[in-house]
């Protein structure tokens, strides 16, 4: 099986500065576009579908000086997906935490 995910977030956040770090909170949504292609033609048909995403998140960011800062969110994101469990194709909303390590530049 091979997968695909494309995605695109969108996050607003508050942030409080702690000496020259950052920490604060905000909430994140997001897009994916995830396909699924099977090795085993008929037995399992590909798939493709959006899958919706939004998450309450807590931000700490570390200044690594210049422009640049570390950023670590945390939080728990809800997924709205399709899912098929052999009776038919239903929506299902799904809860996991959720951990992001990034780089910023401040323009």
């Amino acid at each position: 099986m091979r997968q695909y995910l494309f995605g695109v977030d969108l996050g607003i956040y508050h942030l409080f500065d702690v000496a020259d770090h950052g920490m604060g909170f905000g909430l994140r949504a997001g897009l994916d576009w995830l396909a699924q292609r099977f090795e085993t033609t008929g037995l399992a048909p590909d798939v493709d579908q959006l899958v919706g995403r939004v998450a309450p998140v807590v931000r700490f960011e570390l200044a690594l000086g210049g422009v640049f800062a570390l950023q670590l969110d945390l939080g728990v994101e809800l997924y709205l997906l399709e899912v098929d469990d052999g009776d038919g194709a239903r929506f299902d909303a799904r809860v996991l935490p959720t951990g992001t390590l990034g780089v910023s530049v401040s323009l």
